[in-house]
């Protein structure tokens, strides 16, 4: 993200010490938080710079949880990959927008907390990244028809955000004043029942109500 931000927008931001040294904020003193919940765009004439002696505190950090490592990080997807880069070349690289936790893989949580008292793992101890809120395919009722994704659920009406986030933004909004409706390809026609997956990259999901 940060080199992104150096080769793409503005190449006299250093990123240089901010996740041990500072932490970002806009020209007009705006902490910058790069969550995709959170995220809030600049405005006209605003830049991000380190602020190296702002209020930095210990819960704005995260902390790599293996023994003799020193390394925090303002973001955690930054630890998951310091983690990959010097722990563990076969730790998982993050897949999902979806909300997550670090685990053994016994299925511990671990803390990445300033806590002193938290768990150290030794050199050599797997660590992988769990997904919250995830029901594998084979155990929901429905799944998201686009070929290959692999997210399902037990209530179709969960999967509608989720395809307008990651497939197609333009997937209706369901008016129910308009009567009983049903699901269709817009390239096959064929009757989308959230149970098989055969829907493409171009295609789209069209509502059909029977008042039409």
């Amino acid at each position: 993200m940060l080199n992104h931000i150096h080769d793409f927008h503005d190449p006299s931001f250093i990123e240089t010490g901010v996740t041990e040294n500072g932490l970002i904020r806009t020209t007009r003193g705006r902490r910058v938080d790069f969550s995709y919940e959170k995220r809030a765009t600049l405005e006209e004439g605003e830049r991000l710079v380190v602020d190296s002696t702002g209020d930095r505190r210990d819960t704005d950090y995260c902390y790599c949880p293996y023994k003799d490592c020193r390394s925090s990080f303002t973001l955690s997807v930054r630890l998951y990959l310091h983690i990959r880069n010097v722990h563990d070349r076969k730790f998982p690289l993050i897949k999902s927008r979806q909300e997550r936790a670090l685990m053994t893989m016994s299925g511990e949580k671990v803390d990445i907390t300033a806590n002193p008292q938290r768990k150290r793992f030794d050199a050599g101890e797997k660590l992988t990244i769990v997904y919250k809120h995830v029901i594998h395919p084979n155990q929901a009722g429905y799944r998201c028809p686009y070929y290959g994704c692999i997210r399902a659920s037990n209530i179709r009406s969960r999967l509608f955000p989720h395809i307008r986030e990651m497939h197609d933004p333009s997937f209706p909004v369901i008016n129910r004043a308009h009567g009983n409706y049903i699901f269709k390809s817009g390239l096959t026609k064929r009757e989308i029942d959230f149970k098989e997956q055969f829907m493409r990259r171009f295609d789209k999901i069209k509502v059909v109500y029977s008042n039409n």
